[in-house]
């Protein structure tokens, strides 16, 4: 194999095994921040601890007071989620049924998978 080829070929493969390993690496760096992003939203727990961890208290006195503001908060916090979420399910389902007389089968089917994908990740999961 002449050296020219086989330096392109060189490049070629470097190349490749670059970008295969940096998606993998993109991908696992944004399912974990996106799994963090939403923990939040499921428990009260989570969402104190989450911010717990984000304020980072210097001492354990500091930490149970700082717990004790984010224990009030987190209720209602997690409500006005929800009942956000709810408001833009109905939103999202009465535009549906707008859209239904403009669209055809495939396009149906198209926007029923989107629902269905934003429904699995809501945050009245639990």
């Amino acid at each position: 194999m002449n050296p020219r080829l086989r330096s392109a070929l060189l490049l070629l493969v470097t190349l490749c095994i670059g970008m295969v390993l940096g998606a993998l690496i993109h991908s696992s760096i944004s399912g974990q921040r996106m799994n963090k992003g939403m923990r939040f939203v499921r428990t009260e727990e989570n969402f104190v601890t989450s911010y717990v961890e984000a304020i980072e208290p210097n001492n354990d006195q500091q930490a149970a007071e700082i717990r004790k503001v984010l224990l009030v908060t987190a209720p209602q916090v997690i409500s006005l989620i929800r009942e956000n979420h709810t408001e833009v399910r109905k939103s999202l389902d009465e535009m549906r049924v707008q859209l239904e007389p403009l669209l055809d089968e495939e396009q149906l089917e198209r926007l029923d998978m989107r629902f269905a994908r934003r429904r699995n990740r809501g945050p009245e999961k639990e």
